[in-house]
C-alpha cells in the first residue's frame, strides 16, 4: 500500500512540476514579448 501511495505522490509530484515549468515558460514568453515590443517602440521614438 505505502508503495501504490508513494508512486502515486511521485506521479502527482511530476505533473505539478510539468504544471510549474509550462506557467514559468508562458510568464518567461509574456514578459520577453512585452520588453521586445518596448524595445521596438523605443527604436521607432529614437528615430
Amino acid at each position: 500500500m505505502f508503495c501504490f501511495c508513494s508512486a502515486d505522490s511521485k506521479i502527482l509530484v511530476e505533473a505539478l512540476l510539468g504544471l510549474a515549468m509550462d506557467e514559468y515558460r508562458l510568464f518567461i514568453l509574456s514578459k520577453l514579448s512585452i520588453l521586445f515590443s518596448g524595445l521596438i517602440s523605443y527604436t521607432r521614438l529614437g528615430k
